[in-house]
């Protein structure tokens, strides 16, 4: 079966860390997202070592609505598509 792929918004506190946490168990690949890129190295160096592979890092402002579509495709490029977000 083909991991899923799931982009998280917030990731670096939280709601959307704790479902990073609670998902990298599963047989998933995630793309987590936030504003703070040393916040969301914590995150991926939180979860087992043998699943960091699974989790990607893409920053991301959402007040920057210009920079979004862009930010939906080079989402997108990281595993080579999204099926939830």
């Amino acid at each position: 079966m083909q991991s899923k792929i799931i982009w998280i918004t917030g990731a670096s506190s939280g709601i959307g860390e704790a479902l990073v946490y609670q998902l990298i168990g599963e047989n998933v690949n995630i793309i987590i997202s936030a504003r703070r890129i040393a916040e969301l190295e914590r995150v991926k160096g939180n979860c087992a070592e043998k699943l960091q592979k699974n989790i990607r890092i893409l920053e991301l402002d959402l007040s920057k609505t210009g920079e979004l579509e862009n930010k939906v495709r080079e989402a997108e490029s990281l595993f080579g598509g999204i099926d939830i977000h």
